[in-house]
């Protein structure tokens, strides 16, 4: 009997809602397919609901107060100043943890609040709070050096200003976000093999970044709404859904049978 497996495929930001658009415009259809064949619902995220805590909940199964991850930084007593927190700042054990005591072979990349990466029966690729210049974002820690060697410069971080308001910063960010998709997919993909994974388990993140800046670009409804540059950038972001939604399709394809894609989001 073929061994079954599992891709969860973490997508940040991936409200229903958000992705409407996208999908009665044919932009998506495998997304479609998993909705109509499959099972899907909306799930009530954490308090609060944001990317830190939500996937701590998520590979813990526990709530804030348990995990202790409310926020990306822990603020100092009687001070401005705060701390950046990480995967020592997090109470629980990963979900992924339990499995890898049974036998069962994981890989992760980049689920938030896992930089120190820690050993697992499989692989691990941090996330984007790694400190600016730190090298030791895998497990093994030698992973990054073979990735790159295949692949090219991992992209951890955006370089483009976060204030996105100028047709420049627009474009150069839309160009970051697809290089940044089919770097990690074809990171996933090839760790899948190498690793022999039960479970591979990829988190994408430019969609979130895309929903904050760009919403009002592509989202007819929101009250701020630009004509010009939906006319302009329109085609660039359909091309980074369509091409997610590929990928999508790539997983399905690839496992056939034999296995299942659970898409889940943060908020």
């Amino acid at each position: 009997m073929s061994k079954k497996e599992i891709f969860l495929l973490c997508i940040d930001g991936g409200d229903f809602n958000l992705f409407a658009p996208f999908i009665e415009k044919g932009k998506m259809p495998n997304l479609k397919k998993i909705q109509k064949e499959g099972s899907h619902g909306y799930l009530t995220s954490t308090m609060p609901p944001i990317t830190a805590p939500a996937w701590s909940s998520f590979l813990t199964g526990k709530n804030p107060g348990k995990h202790g991850i409310f926020s990306f930084a822990l603020k100092k007593d009687g001070s401005y100043d705060h701390t950046i927190l990480n995967s020592t700042s997090r109470e629980g054990k990963a979900f992924w943890d339990i499995l890898g005591d049974r036998g069962i072979k994981t890989v992760i990349l980049n689920i938030p609040i896992t930089y120190p990466p820690t050993p697992v029966n499989g692989a691990m690729i941090s996330d984007f709070l790694t400190p600016s210049g730190k090298r030791d974002f895998t497990y093994p820690i030698n992973l990054i050096d073979e990735l790159e060697d295949k692949f090219g410069h991992y992209p951890l971080y955006f370089n483009t200003p976060i204030a996105i308001t100028n047709d420049k910063n627009i474009d150069t960010f839309l160009k970051e976000c697809h290089y940044a998709l089919d770097y990690k997919f074809k990171s996933a993909f090839y760790l899948k093999e190498k690793f022999k994974s039960d479970i591979t388990i990829l988190h994408i993140w430019e969609t979130d970044q895309i929903f904050h800046w760009l919403l009002h670009i592509f989202y007819e409804k929101h009250p701020a709404f630009n004509k010009k540059k939906n006319e302009r950038f329109i085609d660039k972001v359909n091309d980074y859904f369509f091409k997610l939604d590929k990928y999508i399709g790539d997983i399905l394809h690839g496992m056939g049978d034999n296995g299942s894609i659970i898409i889940v989001s943060d908020h």
